[in-house]
């Protein structure tokens, strides 16, 4: 097992070979219930698993997280709780990127705390009414404008410096006042498919997320050693789409990211995901998203509020920007 550890002393989350980590693995105390720590800046490899509750948020910066069959792209003050058992990894859109806080949450403690309620009907209500079983929902993902949940992530990481012999039972009690948070607040928080794809759509949505400005059908069948026939049948099958769609949306996520994180022009965001007509990918931008890719940029700049600024964490936690 390799440990990724910050400079500034903030544990990361270790890599396992097997790429199933467990909380055990790297949580120092195992009577804890919870751990918070940094997500490494490279992304872990393949797709990973884990069997604990992980709740990523965005301290600063922009990351894509690709959660099985979609391409999530998440800003500053953007988060997401995601199911035990759920591949996915996490992407930045260069060197420095972000930063991006994970807080872990031991899966027996969070079903025996927090699921024997009833909850009232709610994207949150309902993923937490089936987080019990893994066939149902995989991730809640909320994006910006949600200063009450946000408010509470602040006071979870800075209880990192707290060691006082209160200081487990205060963590957990923070993130039950979250999770409070999160389902008083999830009225426009988006809720995964129940769709679970294969451990094959996980390998071929890994391979086409580390060469999306590349890769081709015919690669991806030849590197997966089956036919384009068959790799066809497999996304219709789980993803209940196309290749050339899911590969589409997986480059306007990195294109948007690249238009929110950097000043380079349209035409070299264009050829950095893989088209060569700038033209073409400004229509599809359009066609797409809604807007053309200059507008993205602007209509972002001008919506970055006080939810999207810096979050002020304790200077032992801050990373180098």
């Amino acid at each position: 097992m390799t440990n990724l550890t910050n400079p500034n002393g903030y544990d990361t989350i270790p890599i396992e070979d097997d790429f199933l980590f467990h909380m055990d693995s790297f949580c120092p105390r195992k009577e804890d219930d919870a751990y918070v720590c940094l997500h490494p800046q490279e992304p872990l490899g393949d797709m990973h698993a884990h069997d604990f509750f992980e709740i990523n948020f965005v301290l600063n910066g922009n990351f894509t997280n690709l959660i099985e069959e979609q391409s999530l792209l998440m800003t500053t003050g953007d988060f997401l709780l995601i199911h035990p058992n759920v591949y996915h990894n996490v992407y930045g859109p260069g060197p420095n990127h972000g930063t991006l806080v994970n807080i872990l949450i031991r899966n027996e403690w969070f079903l025996s705390n927090i699921c024997k309620y009833a909850f009232p009907e709610s994207p949150m209500g309902s993923f937490l009414q089936y987080a019990a079983f893994p066939q149902f929902y995989r991730y809640i993902f909320f994006q910006g404008k949600n200063p009450e949940c946000i408010r509470h992530i602040r006071q979870i990481i800075t209880s990192c410096e707290d060691n006082g012999p209160c200081a487990t039972l205060f963590l957990n009690a923070k993130i039950i006042e979250l999770l409070c948070a999160m389902l008083e607040n999830s009225r426009h928080a988006q809720l995964s498919s129940k769709v679970i794809p294969s451990k094959i759509m996980m390998d071929m949505l890994s391979y086409i997320q580390k060469n999306y400005s590349t890769v081709t059908l015919e690669q991806l069948a030849e590197h997966m050693n089956y036919s384009s026939t068959h790799i066809c049948r497999l996304f219709k099958k789980y993803m209940h789409t196309s290749f050339s769609e899911t590969l589409m949306n997986i480059r306007l996520t990195h294109a948007k990211s690249l238009l929110l994180s950097t000043k380079e022009s349209s035409q070299s965001i264009s050829r950095r995901v893989g088209y060569d007509s700038v033209e073409y990918f400004h229509r599809l931008f359009r066609e797409r998203v809604g807007c053309t890719p200059g507008e993205y940029r602007k209509n972002a700049a001008q919506a970055n509020v006080v939810i999207r600024q810096p979050i002020q964490i304790p200077k032992t936690l801050r990373m180098q920007m």
